[in-house]
């Protein structure tokens, strides 16, 4: 099957989980046939997807099989896959869900396990099914478990989306922390990491690049968003970056989101945008580049959307006040002898100052205050390359939850539009007595 974009027949693509080997890309992915109306996420389970290149996917079927109505695991939901060196197989942990199906009363999720020689036939071992301890987690929150091999404690850990018990809704999300020797009997550990911050973190990974380890979570709180951070031991303390997202929020606005699209796509490499293929039109490739991911570039590049979305409504407002002079004013200074740049200089402009401090106002105070277009381009990056404090304020108000820093920040940029609108009043008052005396 050689197709980019992939849809299986009657059903959705839902949570994609990765694995590589020996020059093999195998993508699981949570199918979802919507058997219901209206309902999504039901009756799910996993199949799998390989390819050598991404671009010739090779669909290989259902390779893990879900229970039936009154098992645990009615709902195959999202996991991981490792290869165990001991016994020479695949072992795949995934989240388990019924909600017919109870412990001690209580409706839970729950950590399943299917094992097979190969990843295309994986089957789910009977008698294995692990829950929350119902102590130090809660038992409903228990899913997305990821499993790996640990070479300081030489056993295997399983970090699991969870909730601390008695925390409340809203900062009892953590990273559940257990541990094995043989994939079979786990134990209960402290949370791995537990930032009372958010509702939840679901779907926890944990990799080395470079010399620094890397933990990734999504949330729920911050408008379904993936966050990471940074250490150089895999158990931490964990740094929370100025930018700790993955992605942006692209629901903002409609109307933000349709100029952001448009100049992404001018901007780019890959395809070949309109930018660089005029300056390779015109012989000047030196000048092809990433736009938006260039530390050089991309300041000018999300300050010229954000200014052009403006431009229009500037130039109605400037057309208006020109149209409304009387052109007799015009017709005098042209039988002295004025030329046309003489009189937009010397007759129009200074008519209309108090209009061109209007929009000078406007325009000023809009850019201090400038969000959307480069949170959404950027979101401030690379690095802080295009960072604004309007786009600083939100991270550290909303994504690292220092809402105090936040408010400081979004009182700094008031007072720093207040001091402009000042200055501007004063140059323009000044000159306004200069001309007078």
């Amino acid at each position: 099957m050689g197709r980019l974009f992939y849809k299986p027949e009657n059903a959705w693509v839902g949570d994609l989980i990765p694995y590589y080997e020996n020059g093999t890309y195998y993508g699981f992915y949570l199918h979802d046939p919507r058997i219901r109306d209206k309902e999504y996420a039901e009756d799910t389970t996993w199949h799998l997807i390989e390819t050598k290149d991404f671009v010739n996917l090779d669909y290989k079927g259902e390779s893990i099989a879900r229970g039936g109505i009154h098992d645990a695991n009615k709902n195959a939901y999202t996991g991981s896959v490792i290869k165990c060196e001991k016994d020479g197989l695949y072992h795949v942990f995934y989240t388990a869900y019924n909600e017919d199906f109870k412990l001690r009363g209580k409706t839970i999720q729950s950590v399943m396990q299917a094992t097979g020689k190969n990843l295309e036939n994986l089957e789910t071992v009977k008698d294995f099914l692990f829950v929350s301890d119902g102590k130090q987690y809660e038992e409903f929150d228990w899913r997305d478990p990821f499993v790996f091999w640990n070479d300081e404690d030489q056993c295997y850990y399983m970090l699991l989306a969870s909730r601390v018990t008695n925390r409340g809704d809203l900062r009892g999300g953590c990273i559940a922390l257990c541990k094995s020797e043989d994939l079979i009997n786990w134990t209960y550990e402290k949370p791995f990491y537990d930032p009372k911050m958010y509702i939840t973190m679901e779907c926890p990974e944990l990799f080395k690049m470079g010399e620094y380890w890397y933990l990734v979570f999504s949330t729920f709180s911050d408008q379904f968003t993936t966050h990471y951070r940074i250490s150089k031991n895999w158990n931490g303390p964990w740094e929370i970056p100025d930018d700790d997202v993955f992605d942006t929020r692209a629901d903002y606005a409609i109307k933000t989101v349709a100029i952001a699209q448009l100049f992404r796509s001018m901007y780019a490499t890959e395809p070949m945008g309109l930018i660089n293929q005029f300056f390779q039109a015109i012989g000047m490739e030196g000048m092809v580049t990433s736009w938006l991911a260039n530390i050089h570039t991309a300041l000018i590049a999300v300050s010229v959307p954000e200014g052009w979305r403006f431009t229009g409504m500037y130039m109605v407002i400037f057309y208006a006040a020109l149209i409304s002079l009387d052109p007799s004013v015009y017709e005098a200074a042209k039988v002295d002898g004025a030329t046309d740049f003489q009189i937009l200089l010397k007759i129009k402009l200074p008519l209309i100052k108090d209009i061109i401090l209007l929009t000078l106002t406007m325009c000023l105070t809009g850019a201090l205050r400038g969000f959307d277009i480069p949170f959404l381009l950027t979101s401030g990056g690379p690095g802080n390359a295009s960072e604004l404090l309007s786009t600083y304020m939100y991270k550290k108000a909303f994504s690292n939850n220092q809402y105090g820093y936040g408010s400081a920040l979004a009182v700094f940029i008031i007072i720093e539009s207040m001091l402009v609108v000042f200055i501007l009043r004063k140059i323009f008052s000044e000159r306004k007595e200069c001309k007078e005396s």
